[in-house]
């Protein structure tokens, strides 16, 4: 019965947050991303809340950007308004992939801050992070 309704609810696009209405949590996170590699360097920034059954619900972004500075300061911010049906909290995820790396190449790295209980109405996370040659290799700025 259960898989029924969500069934349903995944075929319709109705959420849990439109049947049973949650406060709405804003998201904000901030922080400096450093590079200890002379020259030209550039990032993207995502945040992301992640979902087990629909597809994950983007919060914020900033396109690429870049910087002969050692540091950049970023600021990403946004609203949810509920999560997947029996999901009782958010699963936060930001992702930075940036070419501050031997040969430019694109690397990523993830922050995964604590679970966000639903019934939260602000949520902040600060992350400062050297990404000097850190991460994994990716083709691409770009998660589409």
């Amino acid at each position: 019965m259960v898989r029924c309704i969500a069934l349903f609810l995944l075929l319709t696009g109705l959420t849990i947050g439109a049947l049973f209405p949650t406060p709405v949590t804003k998201f904000k996170i901030d922080g400096v991303l450093k590079c200890r590699i002379p020259g030209l360097w550039c990032h993207y920034v995502t945040l992301y809340e992640i979902d087990d059954v629909t597809k994950n619900d983007l919060i914020d972004f900033h396109g690429v950007r870049c910087t002969r500075q050692a540091t950049f300061g970023y600021k990403l911010e946004g609203v949810q308004y509920g999560d997947e049906l029996g999901d009782d909290f958010y699963e936060i995820t930001m992702y930075a992939r940036h070419n501050c790396s031997e040969r430019s190449q694109i690397k990523e790295i993830t922050y995964i801050p604590e679970a966000v209980p639903l019934n939260t109405t602000d949520a902040e996370f600060h992350w400062n992070v050297d990404v000097s040659g850190t991460g994994t290799t990716v083709d691409t700025y770009y998660f589409f």
